[in-house]
């Protein structure tokens, strides 16, 4: 994985940027990745920053298994969650 898109802070050692872009294939040759950023370094697409009436949000935190790693966006559990 590209460590260039990840920082770390005094309590979370690998955070994403924000905006960042990552692409390739795993170091163990098994799947080709891209991953994407939002302006608040999640693995989504923009959202809003208000909330509309009506809307409901779910925050959903983890591990690899969450983040997504060797899925496209489009399969993760959190994406079709949405």
């Amino acid at each position: 994985m590209n460590t260039a898109i990840w920082f770390a802070t005094p309590t979370l050692p690998y955070l994403p940027r924000p905006l960042s872009v990552s692409s390739g294939r795993s170091s163990t040759d098994e799947y080709d990745f891209e991953y994407r950023h939002n302006s608040v370094g999640f693995r989504d697409g923009e959202h809003a920053q208000e909330k509309a009436d009506g809307v409901f949000r779910i925050l959903g935190l983890g591990d690899s298994f969450t983040y997504g790693v060797a899925a496209k966006l489009e399969e993760t559990y959190l994406y079709l969650l949405e």
